[in-house]
């Protein structure tokens, strides 16, 4: 109650008694009173620009206003700083005000150009033109504080932020992930032979020496002979990095920026690549790349100091190898391999097929001629039990009828031991015989005796 007693009875002062100058000092000692009721206002101020927005703004804004963790942890740190601030501003722009006034209505004119112009009027329009270029719009997926002379002043949130030219400035970062590839962007790597040319801004990939096979001893290492990645080279390495800005004050007070949070976040992967790459090959690597991937995420943590009083304010989300570029050379020797192999796999695929065709046709045959065979034994069978003769003469007999089943066929072959068999058959053929067309003559060859060999004479 004492404030507004004191600041009313300033105020009359101001209106009534006082000089421009000490009219000026009275309202400046008056809005150090109500510093606290200055700011409400303005805070019910920023409340009704806010309901005559659209809805879907609103909507972006609203859950951007709750208080997080960040929030209460620096407001502490900045409450006074911010108090400072506005209060500053508010005295500035009373003094401003009641100067402009006090000038307007002492008419106090110079003449500029042959022109007569008042200063209060010109003082004024200074104050409205500086007053609107001022202000700043904060996006929705933007965050950041305000620095007054190079001094944190507090955060600001989304929605019209009012930053005093030429004495402030705002520092933005996003609210969103951000993928962050080492060392840079894929347009910005230098790949070509040799070092890279002077006032080129493209920066050399991350190269990495992998270690020889021999070094493989576990299990888990164990990689085909003939695979063409299993082998000590050099190759490019390039992992990402997801991360978030989670407090602002930290980051940018202990890194400051993208581009330094980028090299920190480099020397960390380098490091952990030299270490356990160099131990494995890039066959190891790609049957492995999950481990990979943990180990990496672990030493980005460690560099950021997340969970420690040093952190840098980043939260990281995900941290990965997203490739290894392997030369154009070692993919073309795989490619060749890769269709050598599928070649290969064609032709036995081919070579099989063909001899399974031929075993079934095989398999077949056989089956075929079984047949034949145990159909054959069962008839001859049947014949010796119904005529009541030995096995032997159902052969003869069979052998006898094949021979003659052939009209054409007048001439027998046999030796000594055959003729013989062929005797006790002589009636069937004799009836075959005379049943066929008329016996041509037959001429009777002359046999030729066979030589006699002469047994050498005992010589003892």
């Amino acid at each position: 109650m004492k404030r507004y007693i004191i600041a009313g009875v300033l105020f009359l002062f101001a209106i009534f008694y006082g000089h421009w100058w000490s009219s000026t000092f009275a309202i400046v000692i008056a809005g150090i009173f109500l510093w606290k009721e200055i700011l409400q206002l303005s805070q019910w101020l920023n409340s009704k620009v806010r309901k005559n927005l659209s809805p879907e703004v609103d909507d972006w804004l609203e859950p951007l206003d709750e208080e997080s963790e960040e929030t209460v942890v620096e407001e502490n740190k900045e409450g006074f700083n911010g108090r400072i601030f506005w209060i500053g501003v508010i005295i500035t722009f009373l003094f401003l005000m009641v100067t402009s006034a006090i000038l307007h209505n002492n008419e106090v004119f110079s003449e500029i150009f042959g022109q007569q112009w008042s200063w209060g009027w010109a003082l004024a329009l200074s104050t409205a033109f500086y007053v609107i270029v001022s202000w700043k719009v904060v996006g929705p997926q933007e965050k950041g504080g305000r620095f007054l002379l190079g001094i944190y002043t507090g955060l600001v949130k989304p929605g019209p932020v009012f930053v005093p030219a030429l004495l402030c400035h705002l520092e933005l970062v996003t609210r969103l992930e951000i993928p962050m590839e080492l060392p840079d962007e894929p347009e910005n790597i230098f790949r070509e032979e040799g070092s890279v040319p002077e006032g080129d801004k493209r920066v050399p990939p991350i190269r990495i020496p992998f270690g020889p096979a021999s070094n493989q001893n576990n299990q888990e290492f164990e990689i085909e002979e003939d695979d063409p990645f299993n082998k000590r080279m050099t190759q490019e390495v390039v992992p990402v990095v997801t991360l978030q800005i989670d407090s602002f004050w930290k980051f940018f007070t202990t890194i400051g920026s993208r581009e330094q949070l980028r090299r920190q976040l480099e020397d960390a992967a380098v490091t952990m690549l030299l270490e356990e790459f160099t131990k494995v090959t890039p066959a190891v690597v790609l049957k492995n790349m999950g481990q990979y991937n943990e180990k990496l995420k672990k030493a980005v943590l460690e560099r950021v100091g997340f969970g420690t009083p040093r952190w840098w304010g980043v939260n990281i989300i995900k941290a990965e190898i997203k490739l290894i570029n392997f030369s154009k050379s070692l993919n073309k020797e795989v490619q060749l391999m890769a269709e050598a192999g599928a070649k290969k796999r064609s032709q036995v695929t081919l070579a099989e097929g063909e001899k399974q065709s031929e075993e079934l046709r095989g398999q077949g045959k056989g089956a075929a001629e079984k047949a034949v065979l145990v159909g054959r034994t069962d008839g001859l069978r049947h014949m010796m039990n119904e005529l009541g003769v030995s096995g032997s003469e159902v052969l003869g007999a069979e052998t006898a009828r094949g021979i003659t089943s052939n009209p054409g066929q007048r001439t027998i072959i046999a030796g000594a031991g055959g003729f013989g068999d062929l005797a006790a058959t002589a009636g069937t053929v004799f009836d075959a015989v005379k049943s066929s067309a008329p016996v041509p003559e037959t001429t009777s060859l002359p046999v030729k005796p066979a030589p006699v060999v002469e047994e050498p004479a005992d010589e003892t």
